[in-house]
């Protein structure tokens, strides 16, 4: 479980959004799931404790 201690509006530009879709498309996954694995990483990066479902 990811305890999330600040809330922020979490926004894509653009470019980074398409950067994302091609990638997510490369990888035939969906755009969201994409985005959620960079957000799980950039958890990972600070260090923060999560628990993914199986």
């Amino acid at each position: 479980m990811v305890e999330i201690k600040e809330k922020k509006l979490l926004t894509l530009d653009s470019s980074l959004a398409d950067k994302i879709r091609e990638k997510a498309v490369k990888e035939n996954r969906s755009f969201s799931n994409m985005v959620v694995t960079i957000l799980i990483n950039s958890f990972k990066d600070d260090k923060a404790t999560y628990k993914t479902r199986k």
